[in-house]
């Protein structure tokens, strides 16, 4: 399941009404993560910075952050001061700022009561910041402290047209958390499951369709080791194919993520178990061979074990997915189906806080005339604010052009900029657009700035 599965996925289970988006085509592009040093406190200041967070929320205290650790955008943004607690971990949106389509915001975790599952691995990945998950270099921890077990989030916002999709308008922004990981990942050893592959007697067909779905979320024919609530409904083989449905856990915010960071693995949450749990497997032949399993799509089921299709009103229950191995038949003799488990432990949230963001004043705005490194020539028009750069085409393109990443020349020297992300996209009338967003990594004097260069393409400030 991709990352857009998982977006269209969550929006469902959320009970969001559908919202019609335009065609997307284009890529996201990405530049290295941020790598501003972390600062961590001294005793003294993690002492004083135990009174103050505590009290940040009630009192309106940003400075304590601005005043100890400096954050890139500390100078530009406002206090916001709102939290949500759920079983002693606080989020505090604590401060934000817009201007037009791009913005900032800082978030704080704290664990109130001490119990160490706030660290300094504890991943910005678990946010979403209007139902968009936040990309590596739009994200970074910028304050840690083991005393009070605080945890301060620096997020870059882009609002991408306002599509609901790709993170909504920035009018209005609701930051989430719906799962806290809070334990390292538990890697069990490989299990060999009780399913002979060689007396499979029903066809691949009757197992899953030419969709991938599932054709029934019935049965019980194999066990998984050591997982509650996971287990092999039915299996079929035919045309160099070994095809599984697998029965397991699933809720209404299914996904949760290892707090050192994403992983190409889907954990789901087991609210039985309390643990975001992970189960892979594969085929190994009788001469040792591996044929890994890849993935098929997913029945969400109620709480009879039926499938849904529209999840509204629904208590998720579980969910039914197929897997398949591509392997030769004759392999199948003295084959074992084996699978890969791990799990951490999770802390169910959800933590919202909903805030509005006004519009800021104080950008500059030019159009230029821009190619890319095929030759290609786009009117644009460029934006630039405190936080960063963006760039809008002015209409009429045909394919979506790739521009290198800016930097600014400004008084004091040359200052370079992160490409976040870009797309383009097709209006209600047919017409391709194309936004992209490059940010800094600390406040501009926008005053200072006197050009901005594309590759070698400088085009002056007024």
């Amino acid at each position: 399941m991709d990352r857009d599965e998982r977006l269209i996925l969550e929006a469902f289970n959320e009970y969001a009404s559908a919202l019609e988006t335009p065609d997307f085509s284009g890529a996201v592009k990405k530049c290295a993560p941020r790598r501003r040093p972390l600062r961590y406190i001294a005793a003294i200041a993690a002492a004083c910075a135990l009174l103050i967070i505590g009290a940040a929320a009630a009192l309106g205290g940003f400075e304590w952050l601005t005043g100890t650790v400096k954050p890139g955008f500390g100078d530009l943004v406002l206090p916001v001061e709102r939290s949500a607690e759920s079983d002693g971990i606080r989020m505090d949106v604590l401060a934000a700022r817009r201007y037009g389509k791009i913005g900032v915001v800082y978030v704080a975790l704290t664990d109130t009561e001490g119990r160490g599952r706030i660290t300094g691995q504890s991943a910005a990945d678990s946010f979403r910041i209007n139902r968009r998950w936040m990309a590596g270099e739009e994200a970074e921890l910028v304050y840690y402290d083991s005393e009070t077990q605080t945890a301060v989030y620096e997020f870059l916002l882009s609002d991408f047209g306002g599509t609901d999709a790709q993170g909504g308008e920035l009018g209005t922004i609701t930051v989430e958390l719906r799962n806290l990981p809070v334990s390292e990942v538990v890697e069990l050893p490989d299990a060999v499951i009780e399913l002979d592959p060689a007396e499979i007697s029903a066809a691949a067909s009757e197992v899953m369709g030419e969709d991938r779905f599932p054709e029934s979320a019935e049965g019980h024919i194999a066990d998984i080791p050591g997982m509650e609530d996971w287990w092999i409904s039915s299996a079929g083989v035919e045309d160099g194919r070994l095809c599984l449905n697998v029965r397991q856990p699933f809720s209404g915010s299914p996904y949760v993520y290892p707090r050192d960071g994403r992983t190409d693995e889907d954990y789901f949450i087991n609210t039985e178990t309390g643990r975001g749990e992970h189960v892979g497997f594969y085929l190994e032949a009788a001469n040792g061979l591996r044929y890994n399993a890849a993935n098929g799509n997913m029945l969400t089921l109620d709480g009879a074990g039926e499938p849904v299709s529209a999840l509204d009103g629904y208590e998720l229950r579980g969910a039914c997915r197929s897997v398949y191995i591509t392997v030769d038949m004759e392999r199948l003799e003295g084959a074992r189906l084996c699978c890969e488990r791990s799990y951490m432990d999770v802390v169910p949230g959800p933590w919202v806080v909903e805030t509005e963001l006004d519009d800021s004043e104080g950008t500059k705005s030019l159009e230029a005339v821009l190619t890319d490194g095929e030759g290609r020539s786009f009117n644009a028009v460029i934006e630039l604010s405190p936080l960063g750069v963006i760039v809008y085409d002015s209409g009429g393109l045909e394919t979506y052009v790739s521009l290198p990443t800016p930097y600014l020349e400004t008084a004091d020297g040359r200052l370079g900029l992160c490409h976040s992300s870009g797309l383009s996209y097709y209006d209600d009338d047919g017409v391709m657009h194309q936004i992209e967003f490059h940010f800094a990594s600390e406040s501009i004097d926008l005053e200072s700035v006197t050009a901005i260069v594309f590759a070698g393409q400088r085009i002056e400030i007024p």
